[in-house]
């Protein structure tokens, strides 16, 4: 989850929105939203889907950012185009759970995954 938090403050920087403003958004104290960049808070599956809906990105963009994507993200909201990668309809179905929440939970899984590989590369270069 620190890279999801690590992400949401590089997207905001990118926006040149401030802390303060997404304090704002969410209903939040300023401190009680720099909780949530510095880890020091649990953020749920609702909270990370309206920080994303603020910062005009997917949940996959705050889970797995690379600036080539998220220009690219810019670039498609300044054309008006869509940027919500969506899993399909008989997955959805089959989970039980919500559109949304199934695909935050697909986002998170993805992040993990990266965020696990990046941790076993580094274990390696500790260990050769």
């Amino acid at each position: 989850m620190k890279l999801l938090r690590e992400n949401i403050r590089k997207i905001r920087e990118l926006r040149n929105y401030t802390q303060e403003y997404m304090a704002d958004q969410l209903g939040l104290s300023v401190s009680g939203y720099g909780k949530i960049e510095r880890s020091d808070s649990d953020i749920n599956l609702s909270r990370i889907t309206q920080i994303a809906e603020i910062l005009n990105v997917s949940r996959t963009a705050l889970l797995e950012f690379n600036s080539e994507d998220m220009l690219k993200s810019l670039d498609e909201d300044n054309s008006g185009k869509s940027n919500n990668p969506a899993p399909t309809k008989s997955s959805v179905q089959a989970s039980g759970l919500s559109h949304d929440d199934f695909s935050t939970l697909l986002d998170i899984i993805r992040s993990l995954r990266e965020e696990n590989a990046k941790l076993k590369a580094e274990l390696e270069k500790l260990k050769g």
